[in-house]
């Protein structure tokens, strides 16, 4: 049977075995990239949880339309890779109809938990690490899985290619972090999976990072 749209499974990637669903792919308005992972198995103990929640109400019909687990929440957690409209919109309802718990880097209402950078959450069947990217905002965040060489970006700038930009020093140090980790493939806020040379792209970026101007 052919995987569903937006659905990266092992037929694409053998080395994963958590599941990535893209719920917007669909989506006709202005949104982010809204993924909803699940463990390959669905067992009890896997954490059913999204990264991000964008802002298309129709993200809540999907989620009740997957086969989640038995015995188990719909959502556990959801992720903020930072507080911008386009990715937390929909919290308050997300936040109605799933009762989550909620965690971000700044807290702000419907959040219930703070992120804390080099942070390991349980997402799915896998632990993913917290890098802390001050960047696009000063509360962004990705999420790492180390076992799956998977990394959630968000809106932090990964694909740099211009040279007479400005960085603050701390992104600088959060890209030199990353690109010391194994990333086999990005998943950005916006835009499709980088699953080819994602480590090059990022080398590449840091190089041209070190060439702009740091404050």
């Amino acid at each position: 049977m052919p995987a569903r749209k937006g659905c990266l499974t092992l037929a694409h990637f053998k080395h994963l075995r958590m599941k990535i669903i893209n719920l917007t792919t669909e989506s006709k308005m202005y949104t982010c990239n809204v993924y909803f992972l699940l463990g390959d198995w669905k067992g009890v103990d896997d954490v059913n949880a999204l990264i991000d929640v964008g802002r298309d109400p129709m993200i809540i019909d999907k989620i009740k339309e997957l086969d989640t687990g038995v015995g188990k929440k719909r959502v556990e957690k959801v992720l903020l890779t930072h507080g911008h409209y386009d990715h937390a919109a929909l919290l308050p309802h997300i936040n109605d109809e799933f009762a989550p718990e909620v965690y971000s880097f700044h807290p702000f209402e419907g959040v219930s938990h703070s992120l804390r950078d080099g942070q390991t959450l349980r997402l799915a069947d896998r632990l993913f690490e917290v890098i802390y990217t001050p960047s696009h905002t000063n509360d962004s965040i990705c999420l790492y899985c180390p076992e799956e060489g998977v990394l959630f970006s968000g809106d932090a700038p990964l694909m740099i290619t211009a040279r007479d930009a400005s960085y603050h020093e701390d992104f600088v140090s959060a890209l030199e972090r990353i690109a010391r980790r194994d990333i086999r493939a990005i998943y950005p806020g916006h835009g499709s999976p980088i699953t080819e040379r994602a480590k090059h792209l990022i080398y590449m970026s840091l190089d041209n990072l070190r060439k702009s101007k740091i404050v």
